[in-house]
């Protein structure tokens, strides 16, 4: 009898751990349902594909919804993506990007680690309330966190130039390296927006250490002013 009373609590404590444990995984279950269905858009929008408003703004409705049950930040990170390309697409309005900022500093809080997030953060910023500190800090931490990102090499570098007078020192050095990774990955596109930006002198002494990618820039550039 005493046996049985020690043995027959076990059973129980372990429907009970069951319970606890469907319980717990109950709001990740729920926001992976709600999330599921508008996987291949945030996919699609990663990969720089064109989606309709209708499509992005469902999207953008199943991550809140899912950031209302969980704290993953990929849920919040995902919305405030969803966020930026909603204001792309449609009227572009200040109180958009105020959305669009607040997006995106909520998902940094939780996300602080997500490079992507730290360069739209610095091109919001820039958008709604001109240069200041705030885009020189998102630019800073977009390099500390995705140096080799290839995908934002060119769009966080074009900002960047389209500024640099107003950056920090340490951002302007660090973005040394960016413009030598741009001349071997994306040589044609840093043509471009050197000339767009006025920044020839910029792009040359950052090229400076690598005699090989500033003197092939050197000829693409000549050659590209050749053409106007």
């Amino acid at each position: 009898s005493r046996q049985r009373m020690r043995i027959c609590p076990i059973p129980a404590i372990a429907a009970l751990l069951g319970v606890a444990l469907v319980v717990l995984a109950a709001p990740r279950l729920t926001a992976g349902l709600v999330t599921a269905p508008f996987d291949d858009t945030v996919r699609a929008l990663g990969r720089g594909e064109p989606l309709s408003d209708e499509a992005l703004r469902l999207a953008l409705g199943s991550r809140i919804r899912a950031t209302g049950w969980v704290g993953d930040g990929q849920y919040f990170a995902d919305a405030a993506a969803l966020q930026f390309a909603v204001y792309e697409n449609g009227p572009q309005t200040r109180g958009r990007l105020d959305t669009v900022i607040d997006a995106h500093r909520v998902a940094l809080e939780r996300a602080p680690s997500q490079t992507f997030l730290w360069y739209r953060l610095a091109l919001a910023s820039l958008l709604r309330d001109g240069y200041g500190p705030a885009v020189g800090d998102a630019l800073r931490m977009s390099l500390e966190t995705g140096r080799h990102e290839a995908r934002l090499v060119m769009p966080r570098l074009a900002l960047a130039l389209s500024v640099w007078a107003g950056l920090p020192a340490d951002v302007r050095s660090g973005f040394d390296g960016q413009i030598a990774l741009a001349m071997r990955w994306y040589a044609r596109e840093l043509v471009t927006v050197t000339q767009r930006s006025y920044r020839l002198a910029t792009v040359r002494a950052a090229l400076e250490p690598y005699s090989g990618l500033r003197d092939s820039f050197n000829l693409l550039y000549e050659r590209r002013r050749g053409l106007r």
